[in-house]
C-alpha cells in the first residue's frame, strides 16, 4: 500500500476508501483473469471507441494470466491503460445505474432556425448491473466524505482517486465521481505529487457545479 499503510482486515467498501492495494491485489487473483477480462470488456477497455469527435484508444493486456500480472492489473498498474474521458464514461456508468452512455461533443449545429445536426443520448454497454451500481454509489460517496467533501458544502458527491505510477518515477494522478447531475474527472499527467493534491481544485470545481445546478433550478 502506499506508504506501506496497513489497514487490518478490510471489506471491499473499507479496501475502496482506504485505496488498499494489497487488497485489490489479493481480489484479482482470487476472481481469475477470466472474470478480469469479461468485466473490462463490458467497460470497453482494450477496444476502441468510435465518438463524434474522437476515437478512445485503452489498452488490457493480462499477458500470461500470472499472479503477479493479475495483482498489478488489480490495483490499477499492470498493462492497463485509459484515458480520462474513458475514465469519466466508467464512473457516469456507475452513477446513471450502471448504464454507459456514449459522450458526444457537439449539442447542435444550426443555421438560423434550421437545426443541422444534433448530439443526442445513446447507450452502449450496461457493464454492471443497477444493484451493483448503486452499491458502488454508496462506497465511492463513503470514499468522497472521507477526502473532506460533505454533503452540507458540496452537495452528494461519491469520489474515488487514483494513482498511475510511471518507470521515471514520476505519477499520473487522478480524482474521478460524480455528483447528482454532472460527472467529473481530474488529472495531472507526472508529476511527483499525490492523488490528494487535487483536492482543493475538486473542492472549487464541486462548488461551481452545486451552484450551477442551484441557478438551473431557481430559474425553471
Amino acid at each position: 500500500n502506499a506508504g506501506n499503510a496497513v489497514f487490518g482486515e478490510l471489506d471491499l467498501c473499507s479496501a475502496l476508501v482506504n485505496s488498499s492495494n494489497t487488497y485489490f491485489a489479493g481480489l484479482a487473483v482470487s476472481l481469475g483473469g477470466y472474470a478480469l477480462q469479461q468485466q473490462a470488456e463490458r467497460f470497453c477497455i482494450g477496444t476502441e471507441v468510435a465518438l463524434d469527435f474522437a476515437t478512445l484508444h485503452s489498452s488490457f493486456d493480462l499477458g500470461d494470466m500470472s499472479a503477479a500480472g493479475l495483482a498489478q492489473t488489480g490495483f490499477g498498474q499492470g498493462k492497463t491503460g485509459l484515458s480520462p474521458l474513458h475514465l469519466a464514461m466508467i464512473y457516469q456508468s456507475i452513477a446513471n445505474e450502471g448504464q454507459m452512455l456514449r459522450p458526444y461533443l457537439v449539442q447542435r449545429v444550426s443555421q438560423g432556425k434550421q437545426v443541422l445536426a444534433q448530439g443526442k443520448k445513446t447507450e452502449m454497454e450496461q457493464p454492471v448491473s443497477r444493484e451493483t451500481a448503486r452499491a458502488l454509489q454508496e462506497m465511492l460517496h463513503q470514499a468522497a466524505l472521507q477526502y473532506g467533501f460533505d454533503e452540507e458544502a458540496y452537495g452528494w458527491v461519491a469520489a474515488k482517486t487514483g494513482t498511475a505510477e510511471l518507470g521515471d518515477g514520476s505519477y499520473h494522478i487522478y480524482l474521478c465521481g460524480f455528483s447528482e447531475q454532472y460527472t467529473f474527472v481530474l488529472s495531472r499527467n507526472q508529476t511527483s505529487a499525490g492523488s490528494s493534491s487535487l483536492f482543493p481544485a475538486a473542492a472549487a470545481l464541486l462548488k461551481a457545479l452545486r451552484q450551477e445546478s442551484d441557478n438551473s433550478a431557481t430559474l425553471w
